[in-house]
């Protein structure tokens, strides 16, 4: 048994950190009592927020650091520069006493061993980059995971090829409980959420989308932050903010928008079936999208102009629904156990 577990999460969005959240309590069941995160500034403070709640202070010990990660941009913003966090963490790296998890960050095995997390790999999202440096980096990273063939535990349904084929993975169940609202049906919910996530998404895009569904009157309308900031930008200011508290979900019959894990997540904990449209040409996303609708539990509109027509059927043909919720009943949760599994087997492997 590790008398430690460290963490080393992706500052780009929120969806690693809520993983890592789910799997740190497993960990401590099992008899880990000391944990350590390093993160960005956000992704550290929703963990502070979200492990207050799960774990006695008496109990465990939580050690916090943003440091290495503040100024430094995400991979979507900039791939090659994201990489930047790790001048400032090599003590913190070499200081760990047990193991070290990265969700999902390969670069820490150039100071030295690490289980990884997640779904997919970005060496795997930009080898095709048209920025000549982005692919460069995505050609190294890839080299050196075939070198050191890490373990990586993620979702079975969902983990991209490169996944499988440049590490030891681990599948899991999709990570998360089902929410005590998640079996209620068509006529017990009304609400649409419309979300762009943290990565590339067609903002302007969806803010028409919720122009013209504002217009149709299909029902009470939410937005998560950053397509909020969006729309006022455009002078819009009727939107509703979605606050993502476990409860809220229960009054969503449908979300819109970029299916990033976290979100997809989101819709199997709680049984709200996604329409996926607005998409970029990324990778993780176009393979998320077309999984999401192999599985049935949502719709990938690849035609944006028949985005009002897929969401109105969707959202307001109960057969349609019920369709994609009883899919999303079907899969299996509970991930962050056998992953807090596998982390504590890898370190007895070692």
């Amino acid at each position: 048994m590790p008398t430690e577990v460290s963490f080393v999460i992706c500052n780009n969005g929120f969806g690693h950190a809520k993983r890592v959240a789910l799997v740190v309590p497993c960990l401590a069941d099992f008899g880990v009592r000391n944990f350590r995160f390093l993160s960005g500034p956000g992704q550290i403070e929703y963990l502070q927020r979200a492990l207050a709640d799960k774990m006695a202070p008496a109990e465990v010990r939580l050690d916090f650091s943003s440091d290495p990660f503040r100024g430094v941009s995400t991979p979507n913003e900039d791939y090659p520069a994201s990489g930047r966090w790790m001048e400032g963490a090599i003590d913190w790296l070499n200081s760990a006493k047990g193991v070290v998890v990265s969700d999902n960050y390969p670069s820490v095995l150039s100071v030295r061993r690490c289980i990884l997390m997640g779904s997919f790999l970005w060496s795997e999202v930009f080898v095709d980059s048209k920025k000549p440096s982005w692919r460069e980096q995505a050609l190294r990273e890839s080299a050196m995971l075939r070198e050191r063939k890490p373990s990586m535990i993620g979702v079975q349904e969902m983990a991209m090829p490169q996944v499988r084929l440049s590490t030891r993975f681990f599948p899991c169940p999709w990570f998360g409980q089902p929410s005590e609202d998640r079996a209620a049906g068509f006529y017990e919910r009304s609400g649409i959420l419309l979300s762009s996530g943290a990565g590339f998404t067609n903002r302007d895009f969806l803010c028409d989308l919720f122009c013209e569904l504002s217009a149709r009157e299909v029902g009470p309308l939410y937005v998560d932050g950053g397509l909020q900031r969006a729309l006022e930008s455009r002078g819009v200011t009727n939107s509703a903010l979605f606050d993502f508290k476990p409860e809220s979900f229960s009054a969503l019959r449908l979300i819109v928008g970029r299916p990033g894990m976290g979100l997809l997540s989101d819709c199997v904990m709680h049984g709200v079936p996604l329409v996926a449209t607005g998409l970029i040409n990324e990778s993780e996303m176009l393979h998320n999208a077309a999984q999401m609708n192999l599985l049935g539990i949502g719709i990938y509109v690849t035609d944006p102009k028949k985005s009002i027509e897929t969401i109105e059927k969707a959202g307001q043909d109960s057969f349609v629904w019920q369709g994609m919720h009883t899919a999303l009943m079907q899969r299996p949760l509970g991930g962050e156990k056998f992953g807090a599994e596998r982390i504590l087997e890898d370190d007895s492997e070692n």
